[in-house]
Formats: structure tokens, sequence, C-alpha cells
């Protein structure tokens, strides 16, 4: 009985800016860990007291604010929410950059990149993780188009699609428009 061929786990990707990366496919349970929030802040509440005297408490949101100190209330949650939502999209954006982007040791550590970045001042991280993320970050990505659809295709190549895909997309592109 023949064996299959199995289907090569690197494939070559082709930024939107014209840079050629070499990305490795990497567990699905990867990204899901990388993108779980432990824990969400609870929307901003309010109470009602109805015509028997009971009180419900109800969840606020942009159309039941009030008082000023509702709609300060309201931001602050709003700004969480975005902060929390920010830092998932980078860290999966980073665990990607590391597991999934293929970078060599003598890219890492030879070659102008490294002289162009201390020119500039720029620290070079020691630790090897946070060095081929740096790298990926300052040398083979250029755009957010870029870190988009090498988020996207890392994606596919892990078997993830449909609506999980363009959330995923979505998120990023809104976490990065917040920080803009």
């Amino acid at each position: 009985m023949a064996r299959k061929k199995k289907a090569s786990s690197t494939k070559e990707f082709t930024l939107p800016s014209g840079s050629i990366v070499k990305l490795k496919k990497i567990s699905p349970w990867l990204l899901e860990r990388a993108s779980k929030i432990d824990q969400m802040p609870e929307k901003p509440t309010y109470e009602v007291t109805t015509g028997l005297g009971t009180t419900e408490i109800h969840e606020h949101d942009e159309n039941t604010l009030e008082t000023d100190e509702e709609k300060a209330i309201w931001d602050e949650y709003l700004n969480e929410k975005k902060r929390l939502q920010a830092e998932r999209s980078e860290r999966i954006a980073d665990a990607i950059f590391y597991y999934a982007v293929v970078v060599t040791d003598r890219e890492l550590y030879e070659g102008e990149w490294r002289e162009d970045q201390e020119f500039f001042g720029f620290e070079i991280p020691e630790d090897k993780r946070d060095l081929k993320v740096h790298y990926v970050k300052t040398t083979l990505v250029q755009s957010v188009e870029d870190v988009t659809e090498l988020i996207a295709f890392t994606m596919e190549m892990a078997g993830i699609q449909g609506e999980v895909l363009q959330e995923a997309r979505d998120s990023f592109q809104r976490a990065v428009d917040k920080v803009s």
C-alpha cells in the first residue's frame, strides 16, 4: 500500500508590500490560546424600580446613559474593552510572528538590519523570542495590510476559515484603527 505524500507544512507568501516570507503551519490551538482574553470588563448597569416596587438591574448601552457619571463610566468601560482587544490583537500577531514566520539565525544575528537598528537607536532585544518578533515587525512587515494578510494566511494554513477568520481580520483592523 502506497503512502500518501504529506503536504508541505511551509509555504511562501507574498505580502501586499512585496516582501516574501516563508511561513510554517501552526496549531489552531495556539492561535486560540493567544486570542484568549481572561476577563472582559463587565458592562455598566443601572437599576430600575418597577411599578410593583421591585428593583431590576439592566446593562447599559449607548442609548441608556443619562447622567454625566453614567457616561464617564461607559467611556471607561469602552476604553478598557478596546485596550484588551488591542492587547489580544498584538498577542496574536506576536505569536504568528514567532511561531509561523520562518527566520534563520543568520538573518537574526548577522546582516545590516542590526547595524541599522543600532544606528537609529533602536534597542535590540537579547531574548531570542523577542528578537525574532522584533525582526519580523521592523524588517519583514511594512504595513498594516501586511500584518492583516499575514495573520489571515497563517490562520487559513491552520485550518481556520469562514466567520472566525473574518472576525480575526476585522478585530485586528479595529485594534490598529484605535491605536492610530
